[in-house]
């Protein structure tokens, strides 16, 4: 005999135990959220640009002021080398090791297409988990650009502070305080920010608002931006939907020694040699950034003749084809060159990145 017909409720966008439970029905069946997070790689695991360690440091790849980091994340720092910045495997967390006694941290700018739909509610709530022995105290914002779609001013922070003074164009759409933080992990949260219409892009930034002493560290995970009044519980998406979304923004081409990358290419007039990557995930835009870590080598694949050259990304490339460009000296127009990684560790990370 059927069961009772269930009750029919209604979820309430702005309370945040309706959407926690809503979030846990349907993630514990499909992995996915309803109520999405806009950050993408919450706890820095993806860390593709770097090589045979997993920290930026000043030795590189870079801790500049600027300089993407974890997948997603950028540094927003008074100076280069404030921090080595890492994932630490054992707390799952990005970590900030102080190297430089100033202030800073990381930021992830949502592009206009997500921007769109946060902005359009109206309203938006943040958090994360942070640990630290030493270090006190954070400020977590939602930072948003008026300006150029997709291509706001960066760093986005001009001189620095407990609350820093952003470039022209970027506003906080909450006001920032000092937030606790202590030796257990500890959920520091903004709720019911107010954003305004029309924003072209959004962005969280997570800083330290004092100078901190050398060496010490902060962990940094779990970053939710939602939709709503208030923040709902973080939870993992699904490890190959992350996946996707990061590799929509970024991939590196690597693997052992000599290993070829890209499709073979053959040179033509100029000096040059074009080489084709072919994406599982098309990119959300034409790549625009490409980072070289050790050593790649042109090598003719008859006579095995090498051809010294630099590589950049070549106008005809797309969203799901980009094309390598090699230029420089030693080629014969008409052959066919492998591009190898010759370097232990080695890598190609081509990116479509909000710069």
């Amino acid at each position: 005999m059927a069961g009772p017909l269930p009750t029919r409720t209604t979820t309430d966008p702005n309370s945040a135990a309706d959407i926690n439970t809503l979030n846990d029905a349907i993630g514990n069946v499909t992995g996915i959220t309803l109520f999405d997070n806009a950050i993408i790689n919450p706890n820095g695991k993806f860390v593709q640009r770097v090589s045979n360690s997993d920290i930026y440091d000043a030795t590189g790849p870079y801790n500049n002021d600027g300089d993407y980091v974890n997948d997603m994340w950028s540094l927003e720092t008074d100076g280069n080398d404030v921090f080595d910045v890492s994932h630490d495997a054992s707390e799952s967390a990005i970590k900030l090791d102080v190297e430089t006694s100033k202030r800073g941290g990381i930021a992830q700018i949502l592009r206009n297409e997500f921007t769109t739909k946060y902005a359009a509610s109206g309203k938006a709530s943040i958090s994360c988990l942070v640990k630290s022995a030493n270090i006190v105290a954070a400020r977590i914002a939602i930072v948003e650009w008026d300006g150029t779609v997709d291509n706001p001013t960066l760093p986005m922070v001009t001189s620095w502070a407990a609350t820093p003074t952003l470039a022209a164009g970027w506003t906080f759409a909450n006001t920032p305080s000092d937030l606790t933080v202590t030796s257990a992990y500890t959920t520091i949260k903004v709720n019911d920010i107010t954003l305004a219409s029309g924003t072209d892009n959004l962005a969280m930034l997570i800083w330290l608002p004092n100078e901190e002493t050398i060496t010490d560290v902060i962990f940094i995970k779990n970053v939710v931006f939602s939709e709503g009044s208030n923040v709902f519980t973080y939870r993992d998406r699904h490890p190959s939907i992350e996946q996707t979304l990061v590799l929509e923004n970024g991939i590196a081409y690597t693997g052992a020694t000599n290993q070829r990358i890209g499709n073979v290419g053959i040179a033509s007039g100029g000096g040059t040699s074009r080489h084709n990557l072919v994406l599982g995930v098309p990119m959300w835009k034409i790549p625009n950034v490409i980072q070289q870590l050790g050593t790649m080598e042109l090598t003719d694949i008859v006579t095995a003749n090498k051809a010294a050259g630099t590589l950049s990304l070549a106008a005809e490339g797309t969203r799901t084809n980009p094309v390598l460009k090699t230029a420089g000296s030693g080629y014969v127009v008409g052959t066919s060159y492998e591009l190898l990684n010759v370097s232990a560790g080695g890598k190609v990370f081509v990116g479509a990145e909000i710069l």
